[in-house]
């Protein structure tokens, strides 16, 4: 039965990389054509392993119960193109912090772990979606600065700043960082 799973968890991976370079509309009849009964198989599959008590050892029956657990999250792909069949490139987004967490026992608080953890997520996600960090973060902090009040409330849509949703602007040149206080100076 192992030698089966594997064989279908290998036709999957071959079929999305059939889909690379399709439209999603294309991407997500293939998945519902195609994957979704191979999936239906390795569930029908893993849930015989689940009930035949410990014929197949502590570790594979954890394995089990952790998908079987979240069968939700594993058919997910199934219904949405956008979404990767494996979540090997958030793994090698993390792969430098877990590289450096040695290092970084003597961080010095933890406020200062969660400003770092906080800073590392977003120079993962500009890298995600294409942005330059640089060039990202000096656009956030001019909109910022930018898009207040005469209270000092936001007037843009803080949505707009995420990595996700953010478009850069459209300026020719950089700005030049100048705080508005020394502008009306």
């Amino acid at each position: 039965m192992g030698n089966q799973l594997a064989i279908n968890d290998g036709l999957l991976f071959l079929l999305e990389q059939r889909n690379e370079g399709l439209s999603p509309e294309e991407i997500q009849t293939n998945r519902t054509r195609y994957s979704m009964p191979i999936v239906n198989k390795i569930v029908e599959k893993l849930k015989l392993i689940r009930n035949a008590g410990n014929e197949y050892g502590q570790l594979v029956h954890r394995a089990v119960d952790y998908l079987l657990d979240d069968e939700e999250a594993y058919r997910r792909y199934l219904r949405n193109p956008l979404i990767p069949i494996s979540n090997n490139s958030i793994e090698r987004c993390f792969r430098l912090i877990a590289k450096g967490r040695h290092q970084w026992q003597q961080i010095g608080s933890h406020a200062a772990a969660k400003n770092l953890t906080f800073m590392f997520s977003l120079v993962e996600s500009c890298k995600l979606n294409n942005h330059d960090f640089g060039d990202y973060i000096e656009d956030v902090l001019n909109r910022i600065i930018e898009g207040r009040d005469e209270n000092g409330n936001l007037t843009i849509d803080v949505k707009t700043l995420i990595p996700c949703y953010y478009q850069p602007s459209l300026k020719i040149e950089k700005p030049i960082f100048v705080p508005k206080y020394l502008k009306e100076a």
